[in-house]
């Protein structure tokens, strides 16, 4: 098993089989979702997500495109601090990587692509599986609607395959907001560089 960046072009529907996650990392609650290609959307555990996911990735050796809802690729100014994508912010809100919600996706994003890489090497996963990595971003809620994973999922799902035009598909290129910042994997910290995947966002 290889995990690699996606690329703009693979994010269509006949590019290989899609996973869809929004991710949650709650002890109790159901706080995570995922659809495996055109299945309804399924409220999980987090601790459910990983096997989940294992057991798709052996059913046979096409590629699978995997989308997370977190931050997948982080940036730091010229003097080395975390900094803002151009994703992050829309007017005068913000939903940086390193702050609240995204530092805890991101860290649950971690331990989830650390778990498959785990069981790859000790359970033997087919090794001759590609898994490309997609970034979802669905952060920004209109004012007063309730927020759904379900939804996230559905509408990510959507712009991904290029059903909808609420929603862009982002080339790592876009991602800076100066041409001075770095981007790097989001996991390069953890001693795992899967590169930077684009950016599915909703509108």
């Amino acid at each position: 098993m290889k995990i690699v960046p996606g690329t703009c072009d693979a994010a269509r529907r006949e590019s290989g089989v899609w996973v869809f996650v929004d991710i949650g990392f709650s002890r109790d609650t159901t706080s995570s979702c995922i659809a495996i290609d055109e299945s309804e959307p399924s409220d999980v555990l987090y601790g459910e997500l990983g096997p989940w996911i294992a057991n798709e990735v052996n059913k046979d050796s096409s590629p699978l495109n995997l989308l997370i809802e977190a931050p997948l690729s982080v940036a730091f100014n010229v003097k080395g601090c975390p900094t803002g994508r151009t994703i992050e912010k829309r007017r005068s809100a913000t939903r940086y990587w390193y702050q609240g919600a995204g530092a805890a996706t991101l860290l649950a994003a971690t331990h989830l692509l650390r778990s498959l890489n785990d069981m790859s090497c000790v359970q033997g996963l087919r090794s001759d599986r590609e898994i490309r990595l997609f970034e979802g971003f669905a952060s920004f809620k209109p004012k007063g609607k309730r927020a759904s994973h379900a939804a996230d999922v559905a509408k990510l799902r959507r712009v991904a395959w290029g059903e909808t035009n609420e929603g862009r598909i982002m080339s790592p290129q876009e991602l800076k907001v100066c041409n001075g910042d770095i981007l790097r994997s989001a996991f390069i910290a953890s001693g795992m560089d899967f590169g930077i995947p684009p950016v599915v966002e909703v509108y």
